[in-house]
């Protein structure tokens, strides 16, 4: 029997999410230890695409590993 911690666990779908992912998507967050995994792994890539955080936490993450923030209201579609 395999086991997977919950942290690896969260990486892997990270990673599966991130296989979707293109350059220039505009990308909605939302919030919880999930989504911080995802910043991480999409920070780590060498993608360039904008997120719109929903929590101030998220956007601390996002900023972090050099992500570029967007606004909501300053959007029409979102990816």
């Amino acid at each position: 029997m395999i086991y997977f911690s919950l942290s690896s666990s969260m990486e892997i779908a990270a990673k599966k999410i991130l296989d979707e992912v293109e350059d220039d998507f505009l990308i909605a967050l939302g919030s919880g230890s999930s989504v911080t995994k995802f910043v991480e792994v999409l920070g780590d890539s060498n993608l360039k695409v904008s997120v719109i955080p929903s929590s101030y936490q998220i956007r601390l993450k996002a900023e972090e590993y050099g992500l570029t923030i967007s606004h909501l209201n300053s959007t029409s579609n979102i990816d």
